[in-house]
């Protein structure tokens, strides 16, 4: 067969030039380059969703590679997304980014740490793939005219798709997979997922009964005061897959207690599944010892019979794990098949003591939003022989508004955040509950509680640290560079410097309180040294909005009062050589932007005023009349603060030295 995406190499086939099943089954025996024929395992779910399907097949993956077999494995979501990027966290839980950059179900991710496997986008087969791969093929004129329907042509497709992927090496091998393990999302007896059913069925068809085998997991709940494990619900479910022409060969029952004898038989009869090949999936302690739990049950002895595969009792070990772990396993449970995995989960049973993380998020409702942070949380406690215990925490009912809609709530939430060792803030998109995550970071470090935040969490955490501690200070005094300092040096530095009187009340916290002037002045000559502060206006105009003010105005070069020119105007009148000033007064040649934050601050400025200009940054409340009335000493400019900036001439060192 093609790759995925490519026309097939051979057309259909009259019905008089196919052949008879067993004529397929031999041909089925060996693959087309002399090498063995490939071996399917489909595994599909009935009932409702979520009964652990992925852990299941991960687990057989698992079990096969202990008897020396490599396997590969293919996950089918019949939605038409085309893969999992664009959906929303609520939906489908994270979204798992392969090595090749494909963001695809979080089942993958499962199957690459369960199997030591590395995958690729084009595991991840969904409606969307197929049916864009068949429309691009029908626009090219790939079937002459002919009516494209589901049946030949789209079951065909998967056929191809599966049937390609699946020869593709995925270990460290580099070699051929031997068992193609496929998982088909959802429950049987869905619309959308009958297409694919139809297609595995033709699939088994070409492939021969013998090297295909169907696993079902089907629900066995327990109803009643008397605890009996009631059948009809896998029933139902085998009875839909039996409809679709898949039968059975291994029964999977997810069940809360250890499957009862009688129960096993019942299903036997029903389901027409030896009682052998009828497995109970219970609840056990932790993920780890479900492997366990099926090789208990004999499971890879099962497969291996199916499909004709030597089990000669080889061992492999399945996590690889280094040779200081493994010495510390008795010398006869290391020949032992899957001892690795039971020396991670005894361990993982043993872990006591309690480490509380909290994790700030948005998605916090569907725990599967952050699966991976979980998984990396669950391995590092079990390094550390930790026991993990995580508090979710709402970022929106961190924020100041939370607690006038709901005060208990918001107590909880923060009562939570702080009774916490750690705090980790993973990824998000949008600004709801930003505000929650900066207030959780500020916590974190004003309290010195360990802080973890990743993407957003981090780019966050910056801000919140800028916001409370840091302030750019920028001194053209004998070609000084820009510092950064705290509020208080600032205040200091500008008194010092005889740029801003000494405030007659306590001193601010926040260097807020300063206000920012900007100067309009005429463009410097592409000559004119960089460090060279531009000389003001010699002529300038008053606005006519603007006819008195009695404080030195943004305008005023020399503190007496006088207002020259609207600082409304200067958005009007930008032009290059325009600077920006910290302090309540402007002299000429104080205080102003050094040559490299002017150069950062460029782009910036260019938009802030540009979008100034079209009235979209304040549109319920007016950026003017400004305030100039002496306070406390201190003379008024605006009360915002604003940064106005150009990029100056090509030729510049300052555009140089920004590059």
């Amino acid at each position: 067969p093609g790759a995925p995406g490519t026309p097939r190499s051979r057309g259909h086939r009259p019905m008089s030039a196919c052949p008879t099943p067993p004529q397929r089954a031999m041909e089925g025996s060996t693959a087309g380059d002399g090498l063995p024929q490939m071996k399917y395992l489909v595994v599909t779910g009935g009932t409702v969703s979520g009964l652990g399907k992925g852990t299941a097949i991960s687990s057989i993956g698992v079990v096969l590679r202990s008897h020396g077999l490599r396997v590969t494995a293919i996950k089918i979501d019949p939605y038409l997304n085309i893969d999992a990027g664009t959906m929303s966290p609520f939906e489908h839980g994270e979204v798992f980014v392969l090595e090749d950059g494909g963001e695809v179900d979080l089942d993958l991710g499962n199957y690459e740490r369960f199997l030591d496997l590395t995958l690729t986008s084009s595991h991840s087969l969904t409606s969307g793939k197929i049916f864009e791969q068949i429309l691009k093929r029908e626009r090219t004129g790939h079937y002459l005219g002919k009516t494209v329907q589901i049946v030949p042509h789209v079951t065909d497709a998967i056929q191809d798709w599966i049937a390609d992927v699946a020869q593709k090496p995925v270990d460290k091998s580099g070699q051929r997979p031997d068992v193609c393990l496929i998982e088909l999302g959802g429950t049987v007896g869905d619309i959308e997922g009958a297409m694919y059913l139809e297609a595995l069925q033709q699939l088994m068809f070409r492939v021969g009964r013998e090297n295909f085998c169907t696993a079902h997991v089907g629900m066995v709940p327990v109803m009643g005061a008397t605890g009996e494990q009631k059948t009809k619900p896998c029933q139902h479910s085998v009875k839909l897959l039996r409809e679709a022409g898949l039968r059975p060969d291994i029964l999977f029952c997810r069940t809360e207690q250890p499957l009862e004898e009688p129960t096993r038989r019942k299903l036997s009869v029903f389901c027409q599944v030896q009682p052998a090949s009828i497995i109970s999936l219970h609840d056990i302690s932790n993920i780890y010892r479900v492997p366990l739990l099926l090789a208990e049950q004999e499971i890879g002895v099962q497969i291996c019979r199916h499909f004709g595969l030597p089990n000669e009792g080889f061992t492999e070990s399945a996590l690889h794990l280094p040779e200081s772990v493994m010495s510390c396993l008795p010398l006869e449970a290391r020949d032992v098949r899957l001892a690795d995995w039971r020396f991670l989960a005894d361990r993982v049973d043993m872990c006591s003591d309690e480490v509380v993380i909290a994790i700030v998020g948005k998605y916090t409702g569907l725990h599967d939003s952050y699966i991976s942070v979980i998984k990396a949380l669950k391995h590092a406690t079990v390094e550390a022989g930790l026991h993990l215990s995580i508090e979710w925490v709402d970022s929106g009912d961190l924020e100041p508004n939370a607690q006038l809609l709901d005060s208990r709530r918001y107590d909880n939430a923060w009562w939570r955040l702080k009774s916490a060792h750690g705090v980790l803030v993973p990824g998000g998109f949008g600004d709801r509950g930003v505000e929650g995550k900066v207030r959780a970071a500020n916590y974190c470090r004003t309290s010195n509680t360990p802080f973890l935040g990743i993407s957003v969490g981090l780019q966050l955490a910056v801000i919140e640290f800028a916001r409370a501690e840091l302030v750019l200070v920028c001194i053209v005094d004998a070609g000084a560079a820009a510092t950064a300092v705290g509020a208080e040096e600032a205040e200091d530095l500008l008194v010092e410097a005889g740029r801003m009187p000494t405030p007659q009340s306590s001193r601010s916290p926040h260097l807020t309180r300063l206000s920012c002037s900007c100067q309009k002045l005429r463009p410097r000559s592409r000559a004119a040294p960089c460090d060279s502060a531009p000389a003001p206006p010699s002529s300038p105009t008053v606005a006519p909005w603007r006819t008195e003010s009695t404080g030195a105005g943004p305008w005023s070069t020399n503190g007496t009062g006088t207002d020259t020119r609207s600082t409304r105007n200067a958005w009007r009148h930008w032009s290059p050589g325009a600077w920006c000033s910290l302090g309540k007064t402007t002299v000429g040649r104080g205080w102003r932007l050094s040559k490299y934050a002017m150069a950062i601050l460029s782009s910036f400025a260019h938009n802030f005023i540009r979008n100034f200009k079209a009235g979209r940054l304040f549109p319920r409340r007016p950026f003017w009349p400004w305030c100039s009335r002496r306070r406390n000493g201190w003379t008024g400019g605006c009360r915002r603060t604003v940064v106005c900036c150009d990029p100056v001439p090509a030729s510049s060192d300052v555009c140089r030295g920004a590059t």
